[in-house]
C-alpha cells in the first residue's frame, strides 16, 4: 500500500489467506455498465453479532442515501472517503460532510442515513461489525422511505464465483 495521508501500517490480508471466508462481490449496474462496488468476506457469524472484511472499489453510486438494518462498528483499516450524513429536520435536510481515512474506530447506529460520495484512495478496507437485524433498510429518495430491493432493482451478487442475486 502507498504510503501517505490515508495509509497505514496495519497489514492487510492477502488473497490467499482470505480465500478460506466466503466472498460476496456486489455489482451494480450504472447506465448499462457492470460495476464492481464492493468484496466482502464473511469472516465470522455468531447469533449476537457478524464481522465482515470489507473492500470497496467504488463510492455508493445511487442517487440517494441509505440506511442500514442493524447498528455496526466499522474499523477502517485502509484508504480515505467523503462521506455524507443526512439528518431530518422540519425544513428538509440537514447534511454533514466527513472526511474519513484510516486506522480509526466508529460505531454507526442503525437509523444512520448516509453515503459515501467519493474515495480518495483506489480502494477502502474496513472491517465491519454488525449487530442482530432490527428492522428492514432503505433509500431515502424525495418520495420517503424505499425498501433496497424495490430501489435496487437491477443488482448482481456473486457469492464464491456463483450468481446468488441476494445482498443481505
Amino acid at each position: 500500500m502507498p504510503d501517505g495521508f490515508g495509509s497505514s501500517n496495519l497489514p492487510l490480508p492477502t488473497i490467499r489467506e482470505l480465500s478460506m471466508f466466503k466472498q460476496e462481490d456486489i455489482v451494480k449496474n450504472i447506465d448499462g455498465e457492470a460495476i464492481l462496488y464492493l468484496r466482502r468476506w464473511h469472516i465470522l457469524k455468531t447469533p449476537w453479532f457478524k464481522v465482515y472484511l470489507h473492500k470497496f472499489f467504488t463510492p455508493d453510486l445511487d442517487r440517494d442515501p441509505h440506511d442500514h438494518p442493524w447498528d455496526s462498528w466499522i474499523l477502517m483499516l485502509w484508504g480515505r472517503y467523503r462521506e455524507m450524513i443526512y439528518t431530518k429536520t422540519d425544513f428538509g435536510w440537514n447534511i454533514k460532510i466527513h472526511e474519513r481515512s484510516g486506522p480509526s474506530l466508529r460505531s454507526m447506529p442503525a437509523k444512520t442515513i448516509h453515503k459515501i460520495t467519493k474515495l480518495r484512495t483506489p480502494h477502502i478496507w474496513t472491517l465491519f461489525l454488525s449487530k442482530k437485524k432490527k428492522r428492514d433498510w432503505g433509500f431515502h429518495t424525495p418520495e420517503g422511505w424505499v425498501y433496497w430491493r424495490d430501489y435496487l432493482n437491477d443488482y448482481q451478487v456473486i457469492t464464491d464465483g456463483k450468481d446468488t442475486r441476494q445482498v443481505s
